[in-house]
């Protein structure tokens, strides 16, 4: 079962996602959070940080992926319901394709109005006083690096098949 909060990262395997695999040097292409009533907050090229429906967002954005899914440790879990809160009052921002090139090229950096997948989710637990991954500016956080903050644990592998049954039994 989802919670609000978690994270779900997507190994995609189309050539965009393949390249994100490659250039990133990291097992996921994408990342996306969980805000509640089967909604799912990303930030996607072109259309930047959107709120869709999880049936949306699996039917354009992840069908066929494999999906594993982040839990926030419980040391920081009752700041979850402030991160959605900011993300949601952030959604709408354009995407940050410069600072997609920029988390592999030191001299490109991003102008704080726009965001990619993996920053703008470090950025929003980072404005409510997390810094999941504290050796980096958020501009520089790829999804694979993302995944390995000690602030979250993988509790699921799943397909998107199994997640749209899981978001139909239970909504939270």
């Amino acid at each position: 079962m989802l919670h609000k909060g978690d994270l779900i990262f997507q190994s995609g395997s189309d050539c965009g996602a393949r390249i994100i695999k490659w250039w990133t040097h990291s097992p996921y292409s994408h990342v996306s959070m969980y805000i509640g009533s089967g909604f799912i907050i990303h930030s996607v090229f072109p259309t930047g940080t959107v709120i869709v429906h999880y049936q949306t967002w699996i039917e354009y954005y992840a069908k066929g992926d494999q999906l594993d899914i982040y839990r926030p440790v419980s040391d920081i879990t009752d700041k979850v319901d402030d991160v959605i809160d900011w993300s949601v009052l952030h959604s709408g921002r354009p995407y940050d394709i410069k600072g997609t090139l920029g988390v592999a090229l030191p001299w490109l950096r991003q102008n704080g109005n726009t965001y990619f997948c993996s920053e703008f989710v470090t950025e929003a637990w980072k404005q409510n006083g997390v810094e999941l991954v504290p050796s980096k500016p958020t501009y520089k956080v790829d999804p694979g690096t993302l995944s390995k903050s000690k602030f979250l644990e993988r509790i699921a592998v799943m397909d998107t098949t199994k997640l749209t049954h899981v978001l139909r039994r239970f909504k939270r």
